[in-house]
């Protein structure tokens, strides 16, 4: 599912490491986790309604899987629009240390 609307680019590289914006190359984010759904413009939000989960969201980082169970809330008044996640998401990852997010790979 890898079409352009899928990704958000941040200009702000490197930016785990200084914790500030460089103006040099930008970060690319995937932000479409097969939960998305598109609903016609005019839709009410309590009419914005899907049932099941094509797959599982957990990352196994609690702080993370937070936000993105907000995603689900059957109320869609108390979900979070992507400025919000994504501001929310920025601040849990800007609060880890960088070794804490990788992952290491399989012995083979």
């Amino acid at each position: 599912d890898a079409f352009l609307d899928n990704f958000l680019i941040q200009w702000n590289p490197q930016s785990l490491l200084t914790m500030k914006i460089s103006p040099s190359r930008p970060r690319v984010y995937l932000i479409d986790f097969e939960l998305a759904m598109e609903f016609p413009e005019n839709t009410p939000l309590d009419e914005c309604v899907t049932i099941g989960c094509p797959l599982d969201n957990s990352t196994t980082i609690a702080s993370i899987d937070g936000i993105l169970e907000n995603f689900t809330n059957e109320n869609a008044n108390d979900r979070m629009n992507a400025t919000e996640a994504l501001d929310k998401l920025e601040s849990v990852v800007h609060s880890m240390a960088p070794s804490s997010l990788l992952t290491p790979f399989p012995e083979m």
